[in-house]
């Protein structure tokens, strides 16, 4: 064999080494395209997913409240940065721990109430009033203004295991219960009605106060 022959054989057997190679490599780009595309599907619907989570959880926060655009009329990003914020404010806000208020026209005598009547023992007395402590961390705090007994709603309550017999033992004490004209009364001031029984009892300074056990 001459040796143009010979250079024929190599160029025929590269060319066929190249033809073989060459749709091999395309199914291998091809591969590489196709899990490429894959991948950013999977990134832009997890993307999705949390958008979709945190525009639920903000429009939660939100509601409807038309302040949040008027106060932020810049636009999309304002809005948001003001849903933000409401949401970190709601969450603060039931993080701390919540007290009741006790006005008092007269202190002294809202004391001798609370303390003598009730026995309850003062865990603080300032000039701005006294503090009471009750259960699980809860309190109140009595104070005075001349606005004590105007609200015709109740001031604060005690949820009790045995409303019947807090009851008995507070009238003992000298307590009067407050007989509403209501179907759900009994004869000792207690409702019962929407899964609950009450009763209700005003100290001194007029404020409408309340027992509530759960059934």
């Amino acid at each position: 064999m001459s040796r143009i022959e010979v250079y024929r054989v190599k160029m025929a057997g590269v060319a066929l080494v190249q033809a073989f190679r060459l749709p091999v490599q395309w199914r291998l780009q091809k591969v590489c395209a196709f899990e490429l595309v894959i991948s950013v599907v999977k990134t832009a619907r997890e993307a999705f997913i949390q958008g979709v989570q945190l525009s639920t959880s903000i429009a939660a926060a939100v509601g409807s409240d038309p302040c949040t655009h008027a106060a932020y009329p810049n636009g999309r990003t304002s809005t948001r940065r003001a849903a933000i914020m409401k949401l970190q404010e709601a969450s603060m806000l039931q993080n701390a721990p919540m007290y009741s208020y006790i006005p008092a026209k007269d202190v002294a005598r809202a004391r001798a109430f609370y303390e003598e009547k009730l026995g309850f023992k003062p865990k603080e007395v300032s000039a701005g009033g006294v503090t009471y402590e009750f259960a699980k961390g809860t309190a109140c705090f009595l104070y005075p203004t001349p606005n004590a007994g105007t609200s015709q709603a109740s001031q604060a309550f005690w949820r009790v295991e045995n409303i019947e017999k807090e009851v008995a033992e507070l009238m003992v004490r000298g307590v009067q219960f407050e007989k509403y004209d209501l179907p759900t009364i009994d004869e000792r001031g207690i409702s019962t009605a929407g899964g609950a029984k009450a009763a209700w009892f005003k100290d001194t300074e007029g404020n409408i106060m309340a027992l509530i056990q759960t059934l």
